[in-house]
């Protein structure tokens, strides 16, 4: 609690750094969405709880894809849609991009400080599995006049192009986050955010290049 005092409706609160400072980032002045890659085991559905509770204590509202049920604490609360089925998920994103869409729309006319709304935080836990299942679901489900391209994969897409001025965010976690599961390598730029843990040189290489990877520690 007391991290998370005085921190503006944008800034959220990470964890503590060097000299045990805390480390906050802002969904606005420094990307509007997150990028989690790390091994199993290594904290990302823990740092995921940590920003959706934060969503939740400012009267967001929080989407969680996960089919694996890695956030069970999320079950009944209050401001959570929990999407455990390619059905439901499909579902969830076509009706975030809708809106996403239209608050970008009535954004064009409104004042600068203009508020659209609620704040969103999607969860999509384990991305390319997640991407593998909405593409099979659709495949199975879809009529013959339909696109054969998921439209909740497209959606997914969409989001990840806007954030900002639509307060819609995505927090795509994956054990290795190519740049194929966000999108393309254009969308994988938008999330500016990008949190690493027990990582392998290459994926350290292919997340953050301009950085020097830190030295292995205990």
């Amino acid at each position: 609690e007391r991290h998370f005092a005085g921190l503006a409706d944008d800034v959220f609160y990470l964890g503590q750094g060097a000299g045990n400072l805390p480390v906050v980032v802002s969904l606005s002045a420094d990307s509007p969405h997150f990028g989690v890659s790390a091994g199993s085991g290594a904290g990302k559905s823990v740092l995921a709880q940590l920003i959706a509770v934060q969503v939740l204590r400012r009267g967001g509202k929080v989407i969680i894809l996960d089919r694996k049920g890695s956030h069970r604490w999320a079950l009944g609360l209050d401001g959570v849609d929990y999407c455990t089925k390619p059905a439901q998920m499909h579902e969830a994103l076509l009706r975030e991009a809708a809106e996403a869409d239209e608050r970008n729309n009535l954004s064009l006319y409104a004042p600068d400080d203009w508020d659209p709304g609620q704040r969103t935080l999607i969860i999509a836990e384990e991305l390319n599995a997640t991407l593998t299942q909405l593409a099979n679901w659709w495949a199975d489900n879809r009529d013959k006049s339909e696109p054969k391209r998921s439209p909740a994969i497209t959606a997914l897409g969409e989001v990840a192009f806007m954030g900002r001025a639509a307060k819609k965010h995505l927090l795509a976690i994956a054990q290795m986050l190519t740049a194929r599961a966000l999108g393309g390598p254009e969308a994988r730029e938008n999330f500016g955010i990008r949190a690493l843990a027990r990582y392998t040189t290459n994926n350290w290489k292919m997340l953050v290049p301009e950085a020097s990877m830190p030295r292995s520690s205990r």
